[in-house]
């Protein structure tokens, strides 16, 4: 194995370059030739946003890509378009878990509705191929780095440009979303004033990120006594993870919560607070201003993108809460589960006692 790849994965994938490019170098080529008008007109009441799934993850990564095109919307008085077009690329590493065919579910159950949830959010469009972008050609595209050329998203560009809430516009749960968990919650019988949310991470990838079993067990041990109710939301891709669920059975699961994202967004909005170990359905919550959240980050040599390292390059700076977070967000890194309480039970007992 080298890399992840076998032999013939890794000359599979080396071919692939050519076609798909996915290296520095080989984006940066790509990106020269696309000949996309990214310059503002006056008359102009909106601007698209292309996320090509063949370089961009179908993951919750587009919260933040979002984040930058609603910053520059509320900066211009216009709206935006997000232009999809789906993966047809393959990806030749054993140990990737999602096929072709799974990555494009996710445009209709995922990433279209995380986009309508914005408020800026005009239209979402869903390409098969890259030619059809033919009929835009006359339409115009955001630049991530306002250079006026199309790039791939770059954390480093988000956390250098959006560093206050007063920046962007941000999410919003929907009308008939609101009222199916007012549904929910009513049929549980939960205290509507006095409950908080627990979004599990159970994925096959990257499994160190996963929700930290005793972390996680004993701080729930611990808010419950302060009689808040604990709503589990499993992980949406792991729904069925008996595991967990046997470790969290004092807790109530909702599993239609977690294979809905619009009401994922209502709940988080509707919470005392929610919780989240590093995972991207704590954007949901993150990127909502009426909403509050605690996230556990814990640094990892042992993946590239969890190193203190990495994260501190970026402008995710170890060791602080993101600046472009509402007062009622929190980012608490690394630390132990009597500390992350501490933090929890303080903002519950302020806020809500």
């Amino acid at each position: 194995m080298i890399k992840g790849y076998s032999l013939k994965n890794l000359t599979l994938r080396i071919l692939s370059e050519f076609q798909f490019p996915q290296t520095y170098y080989g984006k940066k080529i790509r990106y020269k030739f696309l000949k996309f008008n990214c310059y503002l007109r006056k008359s102009d009441k909106y601007i698209n946003l292309l996320w090509d799934l063949n370089y961009e993850a179908a993951t919750f990564d587009l919260s933040y890509a979002l984040l930058l095109i609603d910053n520059y919307c509320k900066d211009q008085n216009i709206k935006f378009n997000v232009i999809f077009i789906k993966r047809v690329r393959k990806d030749f590493k054993n140990f990737y878990p999602h096929s072709i065919e799974k990555i494009n579910l996710r445009v209709n159950k995922m990433l279209i509705p995380l986009c309508k949830s914005f408020k800026l959010c005009n239209k979402t469009f869903v390409l098969s191929k890259f030619y059809e972008l033919e009929n835009f050609k006359h339409e115009i595209f955001f630049s991530f780095d306002l250079t006026g050329r199309i790039k791939g998203f770059d954390y480093k560009i988000l956390f250098k440009k959006i560093t206050s809430p007063s920046l962007y516009e941000g999410i919003n749960s929907n009308k008939i979303s609101q009222d199916r968990i007012n549904k929910i919650l009513l049929n549980y019988n939960i205290n509507q004033k006095r409950f908080i949310t627990v979004t599990l991470r159970t994925y096959s990838y990257e499994i160190a990120r996963n929700t930290d079993k005793s972390f996680w067990l004993d701080v729930l041990k611990k808010i419950s006594k302060l009689n808040f109710f604990i709503i589990i939301i499993p992980d949406t891709d792991d729904i069925n993870n008996r595991e967990y669920r046997k470790l969290f059975s004092d807790y109530l699961f909702i599993d239609e919560i977690a294979l809905d994202l619009n009401l994922k967004i209502a709940i988080y909005e509707k919470a005392c607070t929610n919780l989240f170990p590093y995972s991207g359905n704590a954007t949901l919550s993150q990127l909502n201003k009426k909403a509050s959240s605690f996230t556990f980050i814990k640094t990892n040599n042992s993946y590239k993108h969890s190193t203190e390292r990495y994260f501190n390059s970026i402008g995710q700076t170890v060791g602080e809460t993101y600046k472009f977070l509402s007062e009622n967000h929190h980012i608490y890194w690394n630390g132990n589960s009597e500390e992350f309480f501490n933090k929890v039970k303080n903002y519950l007992i302020r806020r809500f006692n």
